[in-house]
């Protein structure tokens, strides 16, 4: 379960939604540009990329659900934590699977935030590609920022600051040059790299700035997170079942593959 305080610091369900809507990617932000938030996200791991994204998400379904059902979006940011172990935890193609619509802005802006999140969580590409999701993570901020009303956005703002404070501390990557990459000999020294750039699951916990860091195991609390998810009231969750087919080898939400 996710918490966020300054998420309980005003009223979401108040103002309407932004007016001035001119459809699902027109609010995400310059494409390929290094931005600020590009450039800081630019040496974390693939997961603390993920888990912001995940967070950042979070607060789109808080203002979203005053609209319209989320109830897919909220299952997504619950599914991604299990991803942090294993790609096999998560189905990518459970529906809704939509295109984003041009309209109406509520549903054009949900299923956008769905597919720059779902989009790096879909096979084992995304698991061993030896690149974080940078620019997927900018414009789902760039969006979300959008369609919250002007009294969040500063809110918004300071939350994700913090959040990014956060990881300064405990997910720094040295990342190599696409140069360097290609000189990697594919097999285990690929597949070390990798490790290493995705980084150490997190727990949804980790998105609660109040709590410190401190004296804290957040493997072992990712774990514990994994094991009590339940898969049959989550669309997004593989079965124990289905992951052994697919290849898992240990014990489903219990020992990690």
């Amino acid at each position: 379960m996710i918490q966020i305080n300054e998420l309980g610091e005003f009223d979401l369900s108040q103002a309407p939604l932004a007016s001035e809507w001119k459809g699902p990617r027109a609010h995400i932000g310059p494409a390929e540009t290094v931005t600020p938030l590009v450039r800081i996200l630019g040496n974390k791991s693939k997961l603390s990329v993920i888990t912001m994204m995940a967070g950042v998400s979070f607060w789109a379904a808080r203002r979203l659900e005053h609209f319209t059902d989320v109830s897919h979006l909220d299952e997504l940011i619950e599914a991604s934590f299990a991803w942090h172990f294993n790609f096999r935890y998560l189905d990518p193609d459970a529906e809704p699977d939509n295109y984003p619509p041009a309209n109406p802005p509520e549903l054009s802006a949900l299923m956008q935030i769905d597919t720059l999140f779902r989009s790096q969580m879909e096979n084992m590409l995304d698991w061993t590609n030896p690149n974080a999701p940078i620019f997927p993570a900018f414009h789902l901020t760039m969006l979300v920022q959008h369609i919250l009303p002007d009294h969040g956005r500063a809110l918004f703002q300071t939350w994700l600051e913090k959040y990014l404070a956060r990881i300064e501390q405990t997910s720094l990557v040295q990342h190599k040059t696409d140069k360097e990459i290609d000189a990697i000999p594919r097999g285990p020294e690929m597949r070390d790299y990798c490790a290493m750039i995705r980084g150490k699951p997190l727990p949804p916990s980790f998105l609660d700035l109040s709590l410190e860091l401190d004296g804290r195991d957040l493997e072992a609390e990712a774990f514990a997170n994994l094991k009590g998810l339940d898969h049959t009231k989550n669309r997004f969750l593989r079965s124990p079942s289905d992951m052994l087919a697919m290849g898992f080898k240990g014990d489903p939400y219990g020992v990690p593959s």
